[in-house]
């Protein structure tokens, strides 16, 4: 069976240099209060061209070898712009 496995998450942070920040949410049952809870894990990921904004979604896929090899860019936050009127 193969140990690579691929998540899908947002992107939260690009202040860094060629590197994004991705948060990635999972839900799972909790035994003793019977309710499904998410729990979000932060990644690292390498961007070269710095072409990730905040709100992007990625999927990258992560080996037991190095952390994250790749990911591909969904591009949502270019193509619908988060405005303060979307907010409310």
């Amino acid at each position: 069976m193969s140990k690579i496995s691929k998540v899908v998450g947002m992107v939260v942070s690009n202040k860094m240099q060629k590197s994004v920040l991705v948060a990635v949410e999972r839900m799972f049952h909790h035994k003793l209060y019977n309710r499904y809870v998410k729990r979000t894990s932060k990644f690292m990921a390498h961007d070269e061209h710095n072409s990730c904004s905040i709100g992007d979604l990625v999927r990258h896929t992560i080996s037991s070898s190095s952390i994250i090899i790749c990911f591909f860019i969904h591009l949502l936050s270019h193509l619908f712009p988060m405005s303060k009127n979307t907010l409310h």
